[in-house]
């Protein structure tokens, strides 16, 4: 499959990627949609990137959710990562709980976790 993805395809991928993930990618990106694209585009019966991103053009909710699935890292090394955790720990933890003293409370979000966690 040859790189055929297209200035106007380019700049409606990168518009769906921030809208669907809020990840934006600039026009020296375009190797990596390339790249990526072209891998979706064959797992999803497609010839090309610019079949691909035609349908999706067309109101395809389950391929929009492809394209950026595509684009998206799926890192999960950051739960076996110590360091971030012992400068939490040691750094960022006791601030937090002297300044939440008098109501001894304290809530913490994680997110954006690649699968789940």
């Amino acid at each position: 499959m040859a790189g055929n993805l297209t200035r106007d395809d380019s700049a409606f991928v990168r518009e769906l990627l921030q809208r669907r993930a809020a990840i934006v990618l600039d026009d020296g990106k375009d190797y990596l949609l390339e790249l990526r694209l072209e891998q979706a585009a064959r797992e999803n019966g497609f010839d090309d990137i610019a079949a691909f991103v035609a349908r999706v053009r067309s109101s395809s909710p389950q391929l929009d959710t492809k394209i950026v699935e595509a684009l998206t890292t799926h890192e999960t090394s950051f739960l076996r990562d110590l360091a971030p955790f012992e400068a939490f720990r040691r750094s960022v933890l006791p601030e937090l709980i002297a300044a939440r003293a008098r109501t001894k409370s304290l809530t913490i979000w994680s997110a954006a976790c690649a699968t789940g966690q």
